[in-house]
């Protein structure tokens, strides 16, 4: 029985490990892609700015 709990314990901490990584990998992406976008815009900016 206590060895069972044990499994069940680490399997949740697995778990939990797994999603704090996908969670980490989602937030960097997004962080990538927001500092993506913003050097897109002040490009656009850039060369909407040399249309004058």
């Amino acid at each position: 029985m206590h060895h069972l709990l044990d499994w069940a314990t680490l399997a949740k901490s697995r778990q939990q490990e797994k999603r704090l990584q996908i969670w980490y990998r989602e937030s960097t992406q997004i962080e990538y892609r927001v500092c993506h976008w913003r050097q897109k815009q002040s490009e656009k900016a850039l060369t909407h700015a040399w249309d004058f």
